[in-house]
């Protein structure tokens, strides 16, 4: 089999940062990916924050699950926000590398997430029984079963995938925006070859 050939650019291609191919289908195209990349860092620290705030409640206030719960959702959202902090001055300053620790965040936050949806699945597949087993390292199960019913393995579950499915938003934009920077770093130091080359034959 031949290998794939790459259509080269045609000769009058004009790179623009407005260009449409830079409008981010993950929002409906309304949008650029680097300013879809700033709201999505937002709308990850209300939806982290969020749960930072839930996990306080129920750790300090209803006392159902472990206190360490709550520190390692705070200690989550402090990387969140730094993450997001290095990837908006990446931004800024028009640096992909800047990205890295976001998109290795993203991908622990969403392991992460698919990990307690599993382990929630699994709970209701197979009983009361390993539920109370699995979950008893951190909270205290009858406790939360009085507070939120017998079925809360499955808000469990619902809230993991909900949240991982906005990571995974998260992810598309972010991985676009840098794409973007990428595009118009090669570009813009393609056109400085070119003016040189050109110099050079006058």
């Amino acid at each position: 089999m031949g290998h794939d050939k790459i259509s080269p650019l045609p000769p009058n291609f004009v790179f623009s940062p407005h260009d449409k191919f830079y409008y981010a289908p993950a929002t409906c195209n309304s949008m650029h990916y680097t300013t879809a990349a700033y709201i999505s860092a937002f709308i990850e620290f209300i939806v982290m924050g969020t749960g930072a705030v839930c996990f306080y409640v129920m750790s300090h206030k209803t006392d159902t699950i472990e206190v360490w719960m709550f520190y390692i959702q705070a200690f989550i959202v402090v990387l969140s926000v730094l993450s997001s902090i290095l990837m908006m001055i990446g931004l800024w300053k028009e640096k992909p590398n800047l990205f890295i620790s976001k998109f290795a965040f993203i991908w622990i936050e969403i392991t992460f997430l698919l990990f307690w949806a599993g382990i929630s699945v699994l709970c209701m597949s197979i009983g009361i029984d390993f539920t109370r087993a699995a979950f008893g390292h951190f909270g205290k199960v009858l406790q939360i079963e009085k507070d939120y019913g017998p079925i809360w393995p499955f808000n469990v579950s619902v809230v993991s995938f909900f949240t991982a499915a906005i990571a995974i938003w998260t992810r598309i934009i972010v991985q676009g925006a840098y794409d973007y920077l990428l595009d118009k770093d090669y570009f813009a130091d393609k056109l400085n070859v070119e003016l040189r080359e050109s110099s050079k034959t006058r």
